[in-house]
């Protein structure tokens, strides 16, 4: 895994994770207390106990707003399973590398199996001849500028989860600069609170909101940034 010693993965969510990732011990948050945790761990009751908490599935319908799943550190043979739940098939000292050298790759892979996949972090630690450890952190994140076919220009929060292909004439932008100078050329310099608007989550739902904090639709679908504003 040269030249680092320990990697770390840390996927969020906008909602329910894949049920394959709820379920695999990979996730620090998948995984149920030890024996250590129980006062008195060797009755036959609490045996009982521990073995059906341990058989019982992560409630989904409790799983709201923004879950996270965190590794430990990860080997080779962890690194290929963590692969495998994102879609990609990797074995050995190769899937150890294709996490650490091409993490866009796993990210948009694991993008592909789950939409709702907003950020991936992957820390990585090293440690010196001199016994330093230098640690460092990739993040992975998921945006989106867009300008729909009436010229209204949106900056989508990563937690919200539009279908591009729901936006018909829409032009999408690499960077909100872009985005930005396509406004002004449209429009002018002034009036930006008029066709440049932020998709957020409030109050519960998707919501479009202008420049003013104004919240101007809800939205139920992705086709709904079609729609005019006056």
């Amino acid at each position: 895994m040269h030249p680092f010693d320990s990697v770390r993965v840390k996927l969020s969510f906008a909602g329910k994770p894949p049920a394959a990732l709820l379920q695999s011990a990979l996730f620090l948050e998948n995984q149920r207390p030890e024996s250590s945790s129980w006062s008195d761990p060797g009755t036959a009751g609490n045996t009982l106990l521990r073995d059906i908490l341990r058989s019982q599935p992560v409630e989904l319908s409790t799983l709201q707003g923004v879950v996270n799943l965190t590794t430990g550190n990860l080997g080779k043979a962890e690194c290929s399973e963590l692969l495998a739940l994102m879609g990609l098939r990797s074995f050995g000292e190769e899937a150890a590398e294709l996490m650490v050298r091409n993490a866009s790759m796993v990210f948009a892979s694991g993008q592909a199996n789950a939409k709702n996949l907003i950020r991936m972090e992957v820390t990585k630690s090293h440690l010196t001849s001199d016994k330093q450890v230098i640690v460092s952190t990739e993040t992975l994140e998921r945006r989106m500028y867009v300008m729909n076919s009436n010229g209204i220009c949106f900056v989508v929060e990563p937690e919200i989860c539009l279908d591009a292909e729901k936006l018909p004439g829409a032009d999408f932008f690499i960077t909100e600069d872009e985005m930005d100078a396509a406004g002004v050329s449209r429009w002018g310099e002034n009036g930006s609170q008029h066709w440049r608007c932020m998709v957020t989550w409030f109050n519960g739902s998707s919501t479009i909101m202008n420049e003013m904090g104004q919240a101007l639709l809800q939205i139920v679908g992705g086709d709904k940034l079609i729609i005019p504003f006056c």
